[in-house]
């Protein structure tokens, strides 16, 4: 009796240890998400004159994406770069101060034969030594100037607004005429990396390390599999839903994947093989038709036909 309890125990260890193995194989829903996601204001107040692009739009960094009105500011530019230029008073004290270090040279001349008195010498020195230093002032003055020159191009290129990313525009909050003050203009996310957040069991904790790599296969109607790596693993898990997260950088270079889609991922072992590890693609939730006419396989490498940068 005491042998077949022993053999029934066993079994049961053995069958509970079976879903905890298959667990680990199992692949894990993930979801792709753009790598950063930017709101895109002005760093000065002032009324939109022209929004650029709009939404769908490609956008490489530092393409411009809007305009401010800057009618004041470009004429106050134009005025000090006017002003930087304008060198004739510069000029004429160095012709004053050449001029007043000769004389002094001709009167140290005449004191050496006692010509004239030391009050006319030291009266010729004086006047050299102040030409010398109102041709210093005027220098300083065109420094000024320049520098001037330099702060109006800096507040005229603010008005300027560009893309600090890559991207896609996403969402267009306003149009030429509205004021900037305070608002977002545009929204832009980064595709060209995606990241795919994945919910892991807190079985699985400690299995999975920063620099793995793994597998993801996205929803239908895409196809294919993509190789990622772990970036970041949550060392705090959740207790109500007894999960983790953690997250996986995809590159995306040619945009062939768009963010948003739901995807399956499967963190690879070291020494597996890519080939003998690639998820099945999770059931795809209804598209519309707009969705299907804008995601295409990745061999075929397309993007939304709405998304050609201007």
């Amino acid at each position: 009796m005491i042998r077949v309890i022993k053999v029934s125990i066993l079994g049961l260890l053995a069958t509970c240890a079976v879903p905890l193995q298959a667990q680990q194989t199992v692949p894990l829903d993930c979801l792709l998400e753009p790598n950063r996601v930017i709101d895109v204001s002005s760093a000065v107040r002032g009324v939109l004159a022209s929004v650029d692009v709009d939404r769908g739009d490609l956008v490489e960094q530092d393409q411009i994406i809007a305009r401010l009105d800057s009618a004041v500011e470009q004429a106050a530019m134009e005025l000090a770069q006017a002003r930087a230029r304008a060198n004739a008073e510069v000029q004429a004290d160095q012709i004053n101060a050449a001029f007043a270090e000769r004389r002094s040279d001709r009167f140290g001349t005449l004191y050496d034969r006692s010509a004239i008195s030391t009050d006319q010498l030291d009266e010729s020195k004086t006047i050299a030594q102040l030409r010398e230093l109102e041709l210093k002032q005027s220098r300083e003055n065109q420094h000024l100037a320049e520098l001037e020159a330099r702060q109006a191009e800096e507040i005229l290129r603010r008005h300027v607004i560009r893309s600090p990313v890559r991207g896609v525009v996403v969402q267009r909050y306003l149009s030429p005429g509205e004021s900037a003050e305070d608002r977002p203009i545009l929204r832009i996310a980064e595709i060209e990396t995606l990241r795919a957040e994945a919910i892991i069991p807190v079985a699985q904790f400690g299995t999975i390390k920063v620099g793995q790599q793994a597998v993801i296969v996205p929803e239908e109607p895409l196809t294919g599999h993509y190789v990622g790596t772990v970036s970041i693993v949550d060392r705090v898990a959740d207790a109500a839903s007894g999960t983790f997260r953690a997250r996986v950088l995809l590159e995306n270079p040619d945009y062939a994947l768009p963010s948003g889609l739901r995807c399956a991922v499967r963190f690879l072992k070291p020494g597996e093989s890519v080939a003998d590890n690639i998820p099945a693609a999770p059931a795809g939730r209804p598209l519309s038709r707009a969705a299907l006419q804008t995601t295409r396989p990745r061999d075929l490498a397309a993007v939304p036909s709405s998304s050609t940068p201007r």
